[in-house]
């Protein structure tokens, strides 16, 4: 059966680890082995509330940790059960709690099969002698991220949780400035019903402001069955004076729509330099999004 780690189980899953450890590792020292068991012993610590074990008349016979990441860290079997689907099993259980877990191992030719039968695929691979194999969940449906124009750094976005949508309106109305003007309203109306998935959370902040913008969106909103929310920033001292007017107008045009509003200055580094306070401030912003999105 399968049964959440207690403290008082730590030990006993440190003895199974040991015993797998030293049969795979037969010449290894005892520094490397020191290091290597506090290290394991951390981990099971750190994430005492995401190991799961598997039992047999009350003897752990296998268990799998994930650690804050989502990131499957230690998964073990006994060998004597090898092959009768206890690995798989652990590894649904995780499955259940999240929508994404990843994994890294080195290729022996064992691991690489078992995760690839259960629906992880594998990544880009870094320079790192390690494979990186990742499993998102198709059933659940990721957030639609909007943002109009330059408004985010989208490299710092982590695009395996949330769907990047980005709506360039200065290109669109490149020479023609005037966004009532049939043709550019309707490029631009057409770019944001594209945008809208069952859940979409548009970020506000646009660099030139315009109400008619905000007057498509909310024509939008009304036809489209989407789970909608919109994220604004606070704006900095250092920053430009009307994006304070900019706010405010958001807050009323948007009034009747949940507003999710950042206040980066609390998370900003105490240390951080005039020079680099917008980078930080973006930083901030996208790690707050992220949480939303998680959260919708």
């Amino acid at each position: 059966m399968l049964k959440k780690l207690k403290s008082t189980d730590i030990d006993i899953l440190m003895g199974i680890w040991k015993r797998a450890y030293l049969n795979l590792n037969k010449k290894v020292n005892n520094e490397d082995l020191t290091r290597t068991y506090t290290e394991v012993r951390d981990i099971l610590m750190d994430s005492s509330s995401n190991t799961t074990l598997y039992t047999e008349d009350d003897v752990i016979e296998g268990f799998v940790t994930v650690d804050k990441n989502n990131k499957i860290v230690i998964i073990y079997v006994d060998e004597k059960i090898r092959r009768e689907g206890i690995g798989s099993m652990l590894v649904d259980s995780c499955k259940r709690s999240t929508a994404k877990l990843s994994v890294a191992f080195k290729d022996d030719g064992i691991y690489k099969p078992f995760f690839e039968k259960n629906g992880f695929i594998e990544k880009e691979q870094s320079e790192s002698e390690e494979l990186v194999y990742e499993w998102n969940d198709s059933k659940v449906e990721r957030v639609n991220l909007v943002y109009f124009d330059e408004d985010l750094t989208e490299k710092l976005i982590d695009k395996t949780k949330i769907n990047v949508k980005n709506i360039k309106v200065k290109e669109i109305l490149d020479e023609d400035k005037d966004l009532k003007a049939v043709k550019n309203y309707m490029k631009i109306r057409k770019s944001i019903e594209d945008s809208f998935s069952k859940k979409t959370l548009m970020y506000l902040n646009y660099g030139n402001y315009n109400e008619v913008l905000d007057d498509i969106i909310k024509e939008i909103i009304k036809i489209e069955k989407s789970e909608f929310a919109i994220v604004v920033s606070e704006p900095l001292i250092i920053e430009n004076p009307k994006m304070e007017g900019y706010l405010e107008k958001i807050e009323e045009n948007f009034k009747d729509y949940k507003i999710h509003k950042i206040d980066t200055m609390k998370d900003l580094p105490e240390d951080v330099s005039v020079n680099g306070i917008l980078e930080e401030k973006m930083k901030v912003i996208i790690k707050q999004i992220e949480k939303i999105a998680e959260n919708m």
